[in-house]
């Protein structure tokens, strides 16, 4: 028999309960209540719960067809989330529309078409024997969404470093950040020594053609 409310099949009845962040459930998706604003037009906010990225983790940790060299300029250790899983690649882009589009909404006082909005969704592997960093760079997007899924036990170093900003982002388990791509937020993550660090990635950019 099929197992219901696992973190790869959406359920109705109590998939929320289980993998959305309580903070997220409990305001009622008041995203400004619960978001935090580290730095000039970079914001974080509880997003999934810690099942969920135990839950995840545990189907990543048996995965082997990471990809090394797919972004051709800043190239990381990745797999596309539709690659990976597709019923995960449908409960994220629900999430993407149902979540987090309203939050970048209500966060960057803005109104996004959602039927113009292409997203490219990843999850990145930062592990030190293979890939345990990545340079300074622009994103190829409007707006980027991170998740991370790693324990802050599970690593050591690691982070999110905005240069210009004097930020390193080390987000919580479940916790999403935002921030503008292509042109403001140059960005790195900074070298991690032992663990794997494990992150849910979205390119969302505003398609005008």
């Amino acid at each position: 028999m099929e197992e219901k409310n696992t973190v790869l099949n959406y359920e109705d009845d109590g998939w929320d309960d289980l993998f959305l962040a309580p903070e997220l459930l409990s305001s009622g998706y008041e995203y400004k209540l619960i978001a935090d604003n580290p730095c000039f037009g970079v914001y974080t906010m509880p997003l999934f719960s810690s099942k969920f990225c135990n839950d995840l983790l545990a189907e990543l940790k048996t995965f082997d067809n990471w990809t090394e060299g797919r972004h051709e300029n800043y190239p990381t250790n990745d797999v596309l989330i539709e690659n990976f899983n597709k019923d995960l690649a449908e409960i994220y882009a629900s999430t993407i529309k149902n979540i987090i589009v309203p939050t970048v909404d209500s966060l960057y006082d803005t109104t996004i078409n959602k039927k113009r909005l292409k997203c490219e969704t990843f999850i990145i592997r930062y592990n030190p024997d293979i890939q345990g960093s990545l340079k300074l760079h622009h994103d190829a997007s409007t707006f980027t969404s991170l998740v991370t899924l790693s324990a802050p036990t599970d690593y050591v170093g690691g982070g999110t470093f905005f240069p210009e900003h004097k930020t390193l982002l080390k987000g919580k388990q479940g916790e999403v950040a935002f921030h503008p791509g292509a042109l403001t937020h140059k960005h790195g993550g900074r070298p991690i020594t032992s663990g794997e660090r494990y992150l849910i990635v979205s390119f969302c950019r505003i398609d005008y053609s």
